[in-house]
């Protein structure tokens, strides 16, 4: 060729980006006004074709193969986001509460925000999607229905709960939407252009917004003390199946997990971490792992071993758990300190590693064998109860507050996507179901796109 090429900086900023690339954007810099010199047209458009399969071979592969543990992008939402955990549509869309604004964001995979739908309050809580793409989000005092329309979130319906709280709702199999509201869990039948109370249930010293759903049905709800509660749809009504009692206030940050056998893990502010036996019309505790100085107060995950993850915080004992079910007893494998609160619910990817935030701004990547650290993303803010979220190309999405600097963090991860295991992350699955039965499936690859600028 008689054009000398700098083909360094515009392949690093190809792999730099963190996402499709132009061949425009590629070779601008290195064109020096024409990218083939000589007339050479036809040994010039052989070159492009070669470099346009390169640049798809760096982009390719997790996270579009960039280096993992380093930040893709960051999306600014309202202050108080941190406890909202992102919620991902079959497309890819990422949907996230703002906290504090009032908004409910929808960001496209490349970090630009799609949409920002306002509600009528608070919505630190996270939303949940329904199998036709319905998005559902709890503020103080509703439940509301919002349909993805492409470039703005439309409202379906209200349904009034008078929340003390935030609430993540979770999804049954036949679509009734649960949700928690002071003393009272609601059941909710969404019609479509409007919402259906199914039924109510009372407990005595309220409802917590955290809700999980077993493979038969059964809805288990905390209570802002020290019971669990059972609570069976019957169409028309709800009735209790069980009431378990145990020794410590159970978190209201931490969200009942289930395992494969049925076992329900939930935390407790008394350092212990219950697994507790359903066995039908009573529940029996298993058994109850505790960990010195740490209250076990995130909700856990499980892995494909069966291996339970959870988060713990106190003075010097900020730590990361990995708890095996022995039957008669949790057997501590490991413990990974962290740099603070560990209040968020782990997420499992694909290939077992162990992603977990910190409430001092740390995402860490955990090597499941021996808990060793794989690597930690350090971003600005703070995450309360924001579990991470794992996109099919090994993206890492997690929520953090930092005031005016509150938002949403991409993260290039190791994993090929969410692990398939029963219980893999906060509320079961990107789509934060909060139900056994909820999708376990991967979201849409994000694919490079290759504009070949070939000249005539």
């Amino acid at each position: 060729m008689d054009a000398v090429m700098d083909l360094g900086p515009p392949l690093g900023a190809c792999r730099a980006l963190g996402r499709p690339c132009s061949f425009f954007q590629v070779f601008q810099s290195s064109s020096r006004g024409g990218v083939i010199a000589g007339g050479k047209a036809m040994q010039g458009k052989i070159f492009l074709g070669v470099m346009a399969i390169l640049c798809l071979v760096l982009m390719s592969g997790p996270a579009g193969a960039q280096t993992p543990g380093t930040e893709r992008w960051f999306l600014p939402t309202g202050a108080g986001g941190g406890s909202s955990s992102p919620a991902i549509g079959a497309d890819g869309t990422i949907y996230v509460g703002g906290g504090d604004d009032k908004k409910l964001y929808a960001v496209n995979p490349d970090g630009t925000q799609k949409w920002a739908y306002t509600t009528t309050g608070n919505t630190s809580g996270s939303p949940a999607i329904g199998a036709d793409g319905t998005i559902y989000v709890g503020t103080w005092t509703y439940l509301i229905a919002i349909k993805d329309e492409g470039a703005q979130g439309a409202t379906k319906w209200l349904f009034y709960t008078n929340a003390s709280s935030p609430s993540s709702p979770a999804i049954g199999a036949d679509g009734t939407i649960y949700v928690g509201a002071k003393s009272k869990l609601f059941a909710v039948k969404d019609n479509g252009a409007s919402a259906t109370k199914k039924w109510e249930f009372t407990a005595g010293a309220g409802i917590a917004t955290q809700i999980a759903i077993g493979a038969d049905g059964a809805i288990y709800v905390k209570e802002y003390g020290n019971n669990l509660y059972a609570v069976q749809d019957n169409g028309a009504s709800g009735s209790q199946k069980w009431v378990i009692t145990l020794g410590g206030n159970i978190s209201g940050k931490s969200s009942p997990a289930i395992g494969p056998d049925g076992t329900i893990y939930v935390g407790a502010n008394d350092n212990n971490l219950y697994a507790i036996t359903d066995n039908g019309a009573s529940a029996t505790q298993k058994w109850a792992f505790t960990a010195e100085g740490s209250l076990l107060n995130s909700s856990p995950a499980i892995g494909a071993d069966g291996i339970i993850y959870v988060g713990g915080s106190g003075l010097n004992h900020n730590k990361v758990y990995a708890i095996q079910d022995d039957v008669t007893q949790g057997t501590q494998k490991w413990a990974f300190d962290t740099d603070y609160y560990t209040m968020a619910c782990p997420a499992v990817g694909a290939d077992g590693i162990v992603y977990a935030v910190s409430h001092g701004g740390t995402v860490y990547a955990i090597n499941p064998g021996d808990g060793s650290e794989k690597w930690p993303c350090s971003v600005f803010g703070s995450s309360y109860e924001s579990g991470p979220a794992i996109g099919a190309d090994g993206t890492i999405y997690a929520s953090f507050s930092a005031g005016e600097a509150s938002g949403l963090h991409a993260i290039y991860g190791d994993s090929p996507g969410l692990a398939k295991t029963h219980w893999p992350k906060f509320h079961h699955d990107l789509s934060n179901t909060g139900s056994v039965r909820g999708p376990i499936t991967p979201v849409a690859p994000i694919t490079p796109s290759i504009n070949l600028l070939l000249g005539d």
